[in-house]
């Protein structure tokens, strides 16, 4: 046994080598193939495209997104671009916004009887109760709860009106925007007539004896010295609203505080109102008003074609609610019931929300409804005519908010159609009866549908 194993170890030592040089040929190149002049597909360039194809098909399809606010210019074209438009397109690159302006005369009811009903819906939080007799209204809840969307970064009270929306807790709208009352005031006026500069803290029996002191003609000119708008500034600073929004019945002889004051105000000789103009801040920003008790008016400012110096100080306060400027107004973003892409127009929200697009937001002096202290520190850091200005008068005091009713929109309406009744001579008494008598009337034709 021994001898044989010895007689055929060359044999199997040349069958090993035989082998490894086989194994080795069989690893290089192939060669081209002649007959096509192009190499044989490897087994990797194989494999490769259905690796290819899987990436085209887990591509987003394109989407477009219809964005409706009953504001024609509100947000902005700017605002529009730069808050809505690039931060989602960055993040989300398939979803493309269209923006859809209401023409003269429109209205969301237009859009929805002709089957064009937009994705997103943009309103007050005190009406989007208009959006809700449409049908429209959407529970966000689910959506909020997918995308870990953190409610609790919103402001409490804001939110507060938004769920009363609700019969269980539905969410209806995401808030995006917050609006604030001051007292901005013409310096210049101040200086030539020698009358001390407003102050934060004053109340509106301060303010009024400031007003009779700066309304007065100088040359050609009349100068005004305090416009507050319309009685809803005043109104809604001493009630709970236009509606008991259990009795469903007007509020509006608790309003006899604000209709006493804003008498007193637009009874200054000299100070009277642009007759049937509501909410006009013309006067202000030609230079010839001393103050204006209102909200935001940067852009405007800003536009003004010859500016002139001026400053902001805290709303006044009302003896009756201290520590209050009134109406606190928020808009808010809804999705609408019908809209085929709800994901995707939650993204918007998502994005419009995101900290990252809040601070650029507050930066440009708009108040966001995110308590984040590093949105709120950078308020208006970046708009010019801040740089100096009192700025902290917006956050020292605290709007007042109120539960919305179905009928608010239609009650205001009534309201400011009567508070011109006081330029005619007829009593704060008269005014206010003969406006609950006519709330009543479109109440009960309301309810009746």
């Amino acid at each position: 046994m021994y001898t044989n194993k010895r007689k055929f170890a060359p044999v199997a030592i040349l069958l090993l080598i035989v082998m490894m040089l086989f194994a080795a040929c069989s690893n290089e190149p192939a060669e081209p193939n002649a007959s096509k002049g192009t190499p044989e597909p490897t087994k990797a360039a194989t494999t490769s495209e259905p690796s290819n194809k899987a990436a085209e098909d887990e591509k987003p399809e394109p989407v477009t997104i219809k964005v409706y606010s009953h504001w024609p210019n509100m947000p902005s074209d700017d605002d529009f671009q730069q808050f809505f438009v690039e931060p989602l397109k960055k993040s989300h690159p398939h979803i493309t916004l269209e923006r859809i302006k209401p023409a003269e005369g429109m209205r969301i009811q237009d859009l929805v009887a002709a089957g064009d009903i937009p994705d997103i819906l943009i309103g007050t939080v005190h009406d989007l109760t208009n959006y809700g007799k449409l049908g429209l209204y959407y529970d966000l809840r689910t959506l909020v709860k997918e995308n870990n969307f953190d409610l609790g970064s919103l402001e409490s009270n804001i939110m507060k009106i938004v769920e009363s929306y609700g019969q269980e807790g539905e969410i209806y709208a995401i808030p995006y925007y917050v609006n604030y009352n001051v007292l901005w005031y013409n310096k210049e006026i101040f200086d030539k007539f020698g009358v001390d500069y407003p102050t934060d803290g004053m109340y509106w029996e301060d303010v009024v004896d400031l007003a009779k002191l700066l309304t007065r003609t100088d040359g050609s000119v009349q100068y005004q010295g305090l416009n507050v708008e319309n009685v809803s500034r005043i109104g809604l600073q001493v009630s709970d609203g236009t509606l008991d929004p259990t009795a469903m019945q007007p509020m509006i002889d608790k309003w006899k505080p604000a209709y006493e004051l804003f008498k007193t105000i637009t009874s200054i000789e000299g100070n009277q109102p642009m007759k049937k103009v509501d909410f006009s801040k013309e006067l202000f920003l030609q230079g010839t008003q001393a103050m204006i008790a209102t909200s935001d008016i940067t852009n405007q400012l800003m536009a003004v074609q010859s500016p002139f110096e001026w400053d902001m100080v805290t709303f006044p306060q009302h003896k009756d609610s201290p520590g209050t400027y009134g109406y606190g107004g928020s808009r808010a973003l809804m999705i609408a019931k019908t809209s085929e892409h709800k994901q995707e127009a939650f993204q918007l929200i998502q994005s419009l929300l995101s900290e990252e697009v809040q601070l650029e937001w507050s930066k440009l002096g708009k108040l966001s409804p995110l308590t984040t202290e590093s949105v709120q520190k950078v308020f208006g850091s970046a708009v010019p005519i801040y740089d100096g200005k009192n700025v902290e008068a917006i956050f020292k005091l605290k709007p007042k908010w109120f539960t919305p009713t179905d009928y608010h929109h239609e009650m205001t309406k009534i309201i400011h159609k009567h508070m011109y009744d006081l330029y005619e001579g007829k009593d704060v008494n008269t005014v206010i009866r003969e406006t609950e008598q006519e709330m009543q009337q479109k109440l009960e034709e309301l309810k009746r549908g």
